[in-house]
């Protein structure tokens, strides 16, 4: 664990009788990121959270909030930490500012000034008087949001903060994130299933499947991992099975006037020479990347490669 690591999990397992839901996931979130938690429904996701959050107790393995472990001090450790989890739940009859009241008074307090602070962050100031049966579920995502940051956490956690949103309330979310981690300081640990809200707001990510982990690393090393090359000739069919001959070259995709190829140690100069020697007329060559959900798909098996 480094200095800068705010949250660490070190083997964390759940099992559920004879099933193991979370097995062996070791996370590491530093101070600053914001942190993608990817994975298909059912790989584990929200029950690693859980576990995190001190409502669900692991089976074995480790959990540190700021170098002190929940299980041993949750009290302490969980007192660093806002979240929200599976969508914010309010009394709908109540008003905004009367639900911050409920929950900080379970929560061990929090003064006015704070919880004025708090809405004007998520952009609720002069709303906090309506019921909330009258906001739209991007504003009860943000009141949500509002009732993690009254501790003061230095982490939050938000299990599919855009789930439900139309594109306005997304593009909101997305810019009330940016801000917490820019303006705030805060690091930030999100689940989500948008694979391009994901690309767009995060440094690093994880990706679990059945319970275990696939990747952990920044957003742009996976990215980078898969390089792929588009080239426009004449005779695409031809020109793939010409080039499947050699070593290093995968033809993935055929399509109409062109072909998408790996390399493996290959520079796209001497694809381009061997096919010009062949008699092909090359017209254009592009370097293209594989997208973050085409490599999600992959990792977990739930598509063959595409490119992006």
């Amino acid at each position: 664990m480094s200095a800068e690591s705010l949250l660490v999990t070190e083997s964390l397992t759940k099992r559920f009788g004879g099933r193991c839901v979370v097995d062996g996931v070791s996370l590491e979130v530093n101070r600053g990121d914001v942190f993608g938690f990817l994975g298909p429904n059912g790989a584990g996701k929200s029950t690693t959270m859980r576990m995190i959050l001190g409502l669900v107790r692991a089976s074995s393995g480790t959990i540190r909030v700021a170098g002190i472990d929940v299980g041993r001090d949750r009290r302490a450790a969980l007192a660093k930490v806002g979240a929200v989890v599976e969508g914010p739940a309010f009394y709908d009859h109540l008003s905004g500012w009367e639900n911050l009241e409920i929950f900080t008074a379970l929560g061990g307090g929090a003064t006015r000034a704070r919880m004025e602070e708090a809405l004007e962050i998520v952009g609720l100031r002069g709303r906090e008087g309506d019921p909330v049966d009258v906001y739209s579920t991007g504003m009860r995502q943000r009141l949500g949001i509002a009732q993690a940051l009254l501790p003061h956490p230095e982490i939050i956690l938000l299990d599919e903060p855009g789930n439900g949103l139309d594109p306005r309330g997304s593009l909101e979310i997305r810019a009330l994130i940016r801000q917490l981690s820019t303006d705030h300081g805060l690091t930030i640990f999100l689940s989500s299933h948008l694979l391009h809200e994901v690309e767009q707001l995060c440094d690093r990510v994880a990706i679990l499947d059945r319970g275990h982990l696939l990747y952990q690393g920044s957003v742009a090393g996976l990215l980078t991992r898969a390089s792929y090359l588009r080239v426009v000739v004449e005779s695409p069919a031809a020109a793939g099975r010409f080039l499947e001959g050699f070593e290093g070259v995968q033809v993935l995709y055929e399509e109409t006037g062109s072909l998408t190829l790996r390399l493996s140690g290959v520079d796209p100069a001497w694809v381009n020479a061997r096919l010009v020697e062949k008699g092909f007329r090359v017209q254009e060559l592009r370097q293209v990347r594989e997208s973050l959900e085409n490599i999600f798909l992959r990792l977990t098996g739930g598509e063959r490669e595409a490119a992006a």
